[in-house]
């Protein structure tokens, strides 16, 4: 699981649950945004509501297509605990519909998103968008490196096309979805930090047109895992040399290589 945080400080996952009023949600709940549904797990569900219950956590719960009624009902049996977000396959001939039943099942938001064929700002992504943005939903990206499944197998995959610069146009575009990009960029840290920064605190009283949409943006942008935003250029620096220097080998001579021990 990714860092967990703080359930009142992430006022966009305030009204999580439509079952739960302002009394129901106790001081120092914490919400993980980034927990993968284990589907070689049986039972997987059973030991997230134990955890949940012994950490006061709420996992907003990252589950394949094909495994989505499974978690869309145990959402609406543990609210307090799951909420439910939908992978789709962006390049799927039929997404739009698959986002629409997410919907109707009751899901909360897209993600992880990973794995394009094409930029995430590519226009064949815009009705995902469009309905995302009709939703009010939050939608977790992938963003920067991802390593191999295979080594001795070709793929298509690049970690060029899951940049975080290409978030600042969605979230432009779409002002009322709430974009979160997992692993900050790595290792583009400081163009995701700076991207967050100018949507945010892009100036309130602008004119133009393009003011108003950089304000709408900046409710919407948020590159909240990992602590990274706020950590220091040069901190972010050394962590990239580290995990560079760590899994260099791995990534590059396969896995009859034994990464080095530190």
């Amino acid at each position: 699981m990714s860092r967990a945080r703080s359930f009142a400080k992430l006022s966009s996952l305030a009204s999580l649950s439509p079952f739960e009023t302002a009394a129901d949600k106790p001081a120092g709940r914490m919400v993980d945004m980034h927990v993968h549904f284990d589907e070689k797990k049986p039972g997987f569900i059973d030991d997230l509501l134990r955890l949940a219950d012994r950490m006061n956590l709420t996992a907003c719960l990252l589950t394949p297509f094909a495994h989505r009624r499974v978690v869309a009902d145990a959402a609406k049996e543990h609210p307090r605990q799951v909420v439910p977000f939908g992978f789709v396959d962006m390049d799927a001939p039929d997404v739009v519909r698959q986002v629409e039943e997410l919907h109707s099942l009751g899901f909360r938001g897209l993600g992880e998103l990973e794995f394009v064929k094409k930029p995430y700002n590519d226009p064949s992504y815009f009705p995902v968008y469009e309905l995302a943005n009709r939703y009010g939903w939050l939608v977790l990206f992938h963003t920067g490196i991802v390593l191999r499944k295979n080594f001795d197998q070709p793929e298509d995959v690049a970690s060029g096309r899951m940049r975080p610069i290409f978030l600042e146009e969605i979230a432009r575009r779409f002002p009322k979805i709430t974009v979160v990009g997992a692993h900050c960029g790595n290792p583009e840290y400081e163009w995701a930090a700076e991207i967050a920064r100018c949507l945010r605190y892009s100036r309130p009283h602008a004119q133009d047109d393009h003011g108003r949409n950089a304000n709408q943006a900046a409710r919407a942008l948020r590159l909240v895992e990992r602590s990274t935003v706020a950590a220091s250029r040069a901190a972010l620096r050394r962590r990239a040399e580290r995990c560079f220097e760590k899994r260099s080998r791995r990534c590059f001579a396969g896995p009859e290589t034994s990464p080095r021990k530190e």
